[in-house]
């Protein structure tokens, strides 16, 4: 494979295909305030790679790596939901007062104790997946552990937390 230095055409590229490609994100995802941190990530990705990109394939890999990307986001934004959405869903319903107030901050306090019990391993990659929003590979690099072990890690502390926080939540609630 012919290694490439193509600088300008890459910087050509963003200046012609921003805009699309904006667009093409904002129409496809939930939050579309969001399409311009993800174009500039696109182009991210594609520089740290120029040297090995066709400047004929710029533009149709820009698209791949932007669905790429929002996929990995819209994974992260349902992540996200199972856990907080429950326990927002519970303050949201709940009405305006002190008490509920008060049994939301021990709902907070209590998901926090139990992601603090969680084995060492399983707790660092659950934090850096739920609070960090990293990847399960760069989470694997960050470890130094397989990929698979990371999604393990992960599912286990979800399953654990969620089933904690239903015992505890309903034994006091």
């Amino acid at each position: 494979m012919e290694v490439r230095n193509d600088e300008k055409g890459l910087a050509a590229c963003y200046v012609r295909q921003k805009e699309a490609l904006k667009h093409y994100i904002a129409s496809r995802i939930d939050r579309p305030d969001e399409a311009e941190d993800v174009v500039q990530d696109v182009f991210e990705r594609l520089w740290k790679h120029k040297d090995f990109i066709s400047p004929e394939a710029v533009v149709s890999l820009a698209y791949k790596v932007a669905r790429n990307l929002m996929a990995d986001r819209q994974r992260r934004y349902r992540k996200e939901n199972d856990v907080w959405g429950e326990l927002f869903y519970t303050q949201e319903t709940l009405q305006d007062t002190t008490e509920e107030k008060v049994s939301f901050k021990e709902l907070k306090l209590m998901f926090d104790r139990l992601v603090f019990a969680l084995p060492e391993k399983r707790r660092k990659a659950y934090c850096l997946s739920f609070f960090e929003n990293l990847t399960p590979s760069e989470i694997a690099r960050e470890l130094s552990v397989s990929k698979r072990t990371v999604e393990q890690h992960i599912l286990l502390a979800r399953k654990d937390i969620k089933t904690q926080l239903q015992k505890e939540y309903f034994r006091y609630g």
